[in-house]
């Protein structure tokens, strides 16, 4: 099998899966006084100093989740509760992760209007447009810092700015960014940054949430006083380990298997759905193979033991087209031609070349029978 299908999950690390197995010997309640309870407690610590020095944050600044899409929703709804303002619009890209825009079309229900700012055809952040969307009662940019489907690299620095000009907040879904190589959101000013672990060959079940410090969010968990009173439940201190673990190991450039990989695509037809490939994360190839439909072609790759998706992993079993590509200007049938390879740790050149090879076959044998 050839995974490349890194921007879905990520295979658990070596490093990760020891720190997790050594964890499984200490039970206590990290919240406990006693000596299992601090044995515990400090395994989090050590943890959590690894985590907030991947994020650029201190200690109190960093709030663990059960992974991207809680650390989302305790973003933009934990911020909402904790609104005492009368600002009552949410500025959004109109492809953030379905994790942004679900707990977004609550609060809509809940009195708050929300705006979506359109992209280019390259899946770019019109800032232009956001400048005129972002107003004295607009409480909440948020903005993807790489898109999970292009892998399109944002200006981040530059939405923020244009955030805090008007008084708004700024959060910033770094799930798919961190840990890539790419610009940091905390020093890039956003206020709120979520990322999750199984996207860094952590374990899955876990995330953080940054929290600038003055910026207020109430808990959507409640119960007990964890993560400084704003996530409530034990922790999960396998999951945290592990988290921690992943965080200390350096990363890996594919860039140049991607490349390969990308230039015999085009070579065979497939069309980059964003041309300018030095704009993108060195592990996004997203191709579009005219007249062939994703499905079926994900599904002959699947045979084939190529592990590929036809978008974000969270919607990809859906009827309807990428929302991504739709709001970039596709047309459905386009929509429908698209399919993402990612590259990450544990692939080689040796992989990128077979799978290129196999993927041409494949989308030959499919035109051949239309």
């Amino acid at each position: 099998m050839i995974y490349l299908d890194h921007a879905a999950t990520s295979p658990l690390c070596a490093e990760a899966r020891e720190a997790m197995n050594s964890a499984m010997d200490w039970f206590g309640n990290p919240s406990s006084l006693h000596t299992a309870g601090r044995q515990s407690k400090n395994l989090i610590d050590i943890a959590r100093e690894y985590v907030t020095g991947a994020m650029g944050c201190g200690f109190p600044e960093l709030v663990f989740t059960s992974g991207g899409t809680e650390a989302a929703n305790l973003a933009l709804v934990g911020l909402a509760l904790a609104n005492e303002t009368s600002r009552r619009k949410i500025v959004l890209s109109a492809i953030e992760h379905h994790c942004v825009h679900g707990p977004a079309l609550l609060l809509s229900k809940l009195g708050y209007e929300i705006v979506d700012c359109p992209v280019t055809r390259e899946s770019c952040f019109d800032l232009d447009r956001l400048r005129e969307l972002v107003d004295d009662n607009t409480l909440v940019v948020g903005m993807m810092s790489v898109n999970n489907e292009t892998g399109f690299i944002q200006p981040i620095a530059e939405a923020v700015e244009i955030a805090h000009e008007k008084g708004a907040l700024f959060f910033c879904d770094n799930v798919q960014g961190f840990r890539k190589g790419i610009n940091n959101p905390v020093d890039q000013g956003a206020d709120l940054v979520s990322v999750s672990a199984h996207k860094i060959n952590g374990p899955k079940g876990i995330g953080a949430l940054y929290v600038r410090p003055g910026t207020k969010i109430k808990p959507l968990i409640s119960g007990g006083g964890q993560e400084r009173e704003q996530r409530g439940g034990t922790e999960n201190l396998f999951g945290v380990v592990g988290f921690g673990a992943a965080c200390t190991v350096g990363c890996c450039d594919v860039r140049p298997m991607r490349d390969f990989f990308w230039d015999a695509l085009a070579e065979a037809g497939g069309v980059p759905t964003v041309p300018a490939r030095e704009k993108l994360l060195g592990t996004h190839a997203h191709f579009r193979f005219p007249t062939v439909d994703s499905g079926t072609l994900l599904i002959r790759l699947d045979r084939e033991g190529i592990c590929a998706s036809g978008g974000s992993a969270c919607s990809s079993g859906a009827a309807e087209p990428s929302h991504v590509l739709k709001a970039c200007g596709f047309k459905s049938w386009e929509c429908n031609e698209g399919i993402r390879f990612s590259f990450g740790r544990g692939n080689t050149m040796d992989d990128a070349q077979r799978a290129a090879e196999i993927v041409t076959r494949v989308v030959d044998e499919l035109r051949v029978r239309r």
